[in-house]
Parts: C-alpha cells; sequence; structure tokens
C-alpha cells in the first residue's frame, strides 16, 4: 500500500503534538505545502489560499502514483471537487466543526473516498449526511522535555497556592474563564496562568489581580509551568481533539472540563473534573484545593499514541482498497 500524506505543520503546536506526525506511516510519502510554490505563506495568514490552492493542487496530480492520498488537514482544501475517474483513495480528516461546513463544501467532500473525525460525534454526523465517515482519535507523543521550573520558581511563581494553568484560544469559552476568575477573585490562594492569548484578551485579563499573564514559550519553559500547576482549565465550546488536554493528561496534571461531546473522546472521565454548567464550576472552584501529579492520567494518556493510531488508519485504508487487515 502506497500512502501520500499531503499537508503542513501548524506552528502553534509543540513538538509532541501534531497531524503531521502521521507523516511517519510505514510505506508513505509526505508532501508538505512549505516545499511548494507559495508554501512561505502561513496557514491563517492573509494569501495563505495560494498555498492551500497549491497543496490541493500537488495532491491531485499524484492521483496515479498512490493507493492512498490523505490530505490530514482536510479543512482547508475543500474548494474543488475531486475528479471522478481517479487510481487512488482520496481520504481527508476533518479537524474543525464540521456542523459548520458550507453544502458546497460538503459538495466537495462527498467527492472524498473516506473521511476521518477525531470525535464520535463528528463521525455521526457526517455519516447521517452520507459521507463515508470514521472516528480515529488524534494521537499525541509522549512528552519529553528539559525541566525549568526552577526558573519560573525565582520569578516569583508561589508552589503554596493553587495553580490553574489556561492555554490557547481555539473554541474557547474565555467569558467562563473570565467569569471564574472574577468569581473567585477575593481567595488569594487560587493564581491562574494564562498562555497562548491574543493581544485582545490579554488587555482584558491584566486587569485581574489573580492572573498572570505570559509571552509565547519555548516548549521546555511551557511543560514545565504545566507541571508546577496543580490543575489545567479548559473552558471550551466545541471539542474533538484538543492539545491542552493531551499535554495535561500526558504530564499528570488533572484537567477541569465541561462535560461536552467530542471531550470526552479523549478525557481520562475518571481522574478528570468534568463540569456540566457554570454553577457546577463555581461550586468547585469554591472547593478547590492543591491537586498532586496523577500517574493514571499518564498512563491513560499512552493509548493515543501514534502506533495505535496507525493501527486504527491501516484498517481504515484497507477497508477502502477492498483489502483485509
Amino acid at each position: 500500500m502506497k500512502i501520500l500524506y499531503v499537508g503542513y505543520r501548524d506552528p502553534l503546536h509543540s513538538a509532541c503534538g501534531g497531524y503531521d506526525k502521521i507523516a511517519a506511516y510505514p510505506h508513505s510519502r509526505y508532501l508538505n505545502s512549505k516545499n511548494l510554490p507559495f508554501g512561505f505563506i502561513p496557514i491563517g495568514k492573509r494569501g495563505c489560499r495560494l498555498n492551500l490552492i497549491c497543496m490541493d493542487a500537488a495532491g491531485r496530480m499524484q492521483k496515479n502514483h498512490y493507493d492512498i492520498i490523505h490530505y490530514f488537514y482536510g479543512d482547508m482544501v475543500l474548494k474543488h471537487p475531486l475528479p471522478k475517474k481517479k487510481n487512488a483513495k482520496f481520504v481527508a480528516t476533518i479537524h474543525l466543526n464540521a456542523n459548520l461546513l458550507t453544502e458546497k463544501q460538503f459538495d466537495v467532500l462527498k467527492t472524498f473516498d473516506g473521511v476521518v473525525c477525531l470525535s464520535t460525534e463528528q463521525a455521526r454526523y457526517l455519516k447521517e449526511k452520507g459521507l463515508n465517515a470514521v472516528y480515529i482519535p488524534h494521537g499525541f507523543d509522549k512528552i519529553t522535555y528539559s525541566e525549568h521550573s526552577k526558573t519560573f520558581v525565582d520569578s516569583g511563581f508561589d508552589c503554596k497556592k493553587i495553580n490553574i494553568f489556561y492555554s490557547g484560544m481555539n473554541y474557547r469559552d474565555f467569558d467562563t474563564f473570565c467569569s471564574i476568575a472574577s468569581f473567585v477573585s477575593n481567595n488569594p490562594n487560587i493564581i491562574f496562568h494564562a498562555l497562548g492569548q491574543s493581544l485582545e484578551n490579554k488587555e482584558k485579563l491584566v486587569s485581574y489581580k489573580n492572573v498572570v499573564v505570559y509571552k509565547r514559550l519555548s516548549d521546555d519553559d511551557y511543560y514545565s509551568l504545566l507541571n508546577l500547576c496543580d490543575y489545567s482549565f479548559l473552558p471550551l465550546l466545541f471539542a474533538t481533539a484538543n492539545n491542552s488536554l493531551f499535554e495535561a493528561q500526558g504530564i499528570g496534571v488533572t484537567s477541569i472540563i465541561p462535560n461536552i461531546d467530542g471531550i470526552t473522546d479523549y478525557a481520562d472521565v475518571k481522574n478528570n473534573f468534568l463540569y456540566d454548567n457554570i454553577e457546577q464550576l463555581k461550586e468547585f472552584f469554591l472547593t478547590i484545593t492543591k491537586k498532586e501529579k496523577n500517574t493514571e492520567l499518564v498512563e491513560y494518556s499512552s493509548r493515543f499514541s501514534w502506533n495505535a493510531i496507525y493501527e486504527q488508519l491501516e484498517k481504515f485504508y484497507c477497508s477502502l482498497l477492498g483489502e483485509f487487515k
């Protein structure tokens, strides 16, 4: 089975994360958009459409040379239908909220032979739309990093307080985060550590006396800070795979997360705290205490190793080709 992966690496992902890890699949080739014309334009920046068009076209041109052509950020190339006559089987992985796809995007997606979804709810939704969709989890490498905790402690990090990690912006419920930060603002023992925020968010958060705002950190500093914290607070409006959850579980930090589809596909429901509404969340913060690292979380996170994901992908590829694994 000859496989071509088409995609790019998101620069916001740590070395342990990123869907481009599947490019290490045996007997495969990786067509990285950065090596194509206009690949110097980062995805998400002005002009990136040229990058995406070249990435899409380059994959299509290989249809006679591979058995499987897999766009691992399929959300980004749903612009033009695939040709009806094609030798390879085309696969797209959908990361974003499929409920927000346009009818035109659905028409394009229907020309793909298979769609990999990163949550059971998303796979169910796309199957109802008549697509050959399957849930195969996102993977995450075992976390390794150089410990820099002393740097933060020397800079004023107080390990005696209840320290809560908050990172990222994608599908984040920022209003809920601000509500909770305000709700516990009179408790001097609770400190939030906010990373990966927009300038607008930072300007708002600096007004909270119990929130410390950070610039972008190296992987070593990021994981060192997370390791110092008692909890990771991850209020979300929508979820499939979430790197912040992977990171916390990989280090053994308990996450405070909403009980929604997409979270429960990845979260250890026994060892994390899942809330159903803001009132329940407030009650939790009224009685919150310091938390030790949980080795069960680390063990649980190992089920998302890329080796396990490869096996599931291979079975799906074989089903598309009419083979058995």
